[in-house]
C-alpha cells in the first residue's frame, strides 16, 4: 500500500509539473512574439536632393558673353556653366538625419548637409589678329545647411514585417505628402582671366558672395519597404528661397533611404 501511495503521488506530482510548464509556454511565447512585432519608430535617413534651378544669370554668360569672345576668337568653345550640370542632372545636395515616426501617419526628422562643385575652363585659341588668346574661368557653387521635414502618411505607415519578392514590396508601398524648412549657407565664387602676348593678364573679374536663404519645399512622392528594418522613397518637390530666387527657384526630385534602429 505504501508503494502504492508513492507511485500515485510521483505521478500526480509529474503531471502538475507538466500542467504548469503547458500553463506559462502560451504565455512565453505570446510576449516573445509581442517583443519580437514591437514596431521600431526611430529611423537614420539618408537622402539625396536634386533641385533643377533656373539659373538666370548664367545666361549672361552663356550667351552675350561667349559670343564676344567668339568675335575675337573664332574657335572659341564656350564656358562651362551650371546650367549644363543642372540639364545633366548632376546638382545632387547629400543629407544626413534622424527622425520618428509619430503614430502611423506622421514622420518628423531632421538632417544636415553640404555640397560644393567646382568647374574650371582653360582655352587658348589664336584671334583675328593671329596671336593667341588665352581664356580661363573657374566657378565654384556650394551650401551648408541644415532641414526639418515632415512627412504625412494618408493610409499609414508601410508595414515592418518580412517581404518576399518586388511585387509584395510594391503592393505595400504608401504615398505621402510632406514639407521641408532649411536654412542654406550659400556661396558663390568666379575667377576669369583674359589675356595673350604682350599682356597675359588683360582682364581679371572676381566674385566672391555668400547667402543665408531659408528654403521651403512641399513634397509628394510615395515610400516603399525594402527590409523589415529599411525603406526607401521617392519624390518630386519644387524649391522657394527667400533670395536669389531668379537663381535657386526651381523644381526637384528626391530618394532616401530610412534604417530603423530602435
Amino acid at each position: 500500500m505504501l508503494a502504492l501511495f508513492c507511485c500515485v503521488f510521483s505521478a500526480y506530482a509529474a503531471q502538475v509539473k507538466t500542467d504548469k510548464a503547458k500553463g506559462k509556454a502560451p504565455s512565453q511565447i505570446k510576449r516573445h512574439e509581442t517583443e519580437a512585432e514591437k514596431k521600431k519608430r526611430w529611423y537614420v535617413r539618408f537622402e539625396g536632393l536634386n533641385i533643377y534651378p533656373e539659373l538666370e544669370d548664367e545666361k549672361l554668360l552663356e550667351g552675350p558673353i561667349n559670343a564676344a569672345f567668339r568675335v575675337l576668337t573664332p574657335k572659341h568653345e564656350g564656358f562651362e556653366t551650371f546650367s549644363q550640370q543642372r540639364d545633366r542632372a548632376g546638382l545632387w545636395a547629400p543629407q544626413i538625419g534622424i527622425g520618428r515616426d509619430l503614430g502611423a501617419h506622421l514622420s518628423l526628422f531632421t538632417a544636415v548637409g553640404y555640397s560644393s562643385d567646382i568647374l574650371r575652363t582653360n582655352q587658348c585659341h589664336p584671334t583675328l589678329l593671329l596671336f593667341p588668346m588665352r581664356s580661363s574661368l573657374e566657378m565654384r557653387r556650394g551650401g551648408t545647411y541644415v532641414v526639418l521635414g515632415a512627412d504625412y502618411y494618408p493610409f499609414g505607415l508601410p508595414d515592418q514585417r518580412r517581404y518576399h519578392g518586388l511585387v509584395e514590396r510594391l503592393r505595400e508601398a504608401k504615398p505621402l505628402a510632406g514639407i521641408r524648412v532649411s536654412y542654406n549657407r550659400t556661396v558663390f565664387d568666379a575667377n576669369m582671366n583674359l589675356g595673350g602676348p604682350p599682356l597675359n593678364r588683360l582682364l581679371h573679374l572676381r566674385i566672391d558672395k555668400a547667402w543665408g536663404i531659408f528654403n521651403f519645399y512641399p513634397i509628394l512622392g510615395a515610400e516603399m519597404p525594402i527590409t523589415r528594418d529599411t525603406a526607401i522613397s521617392l519624390g518630386a518637390t519644387y524649391d522657394y528661397p527667400s533670395q536669389q530666387k531668379r537663381n535657386l527657384r526651381g523644381p526637384g526630385v528626391y530618394i532616401a533611404l530610412k534604417c530603423y534602429f530602435r
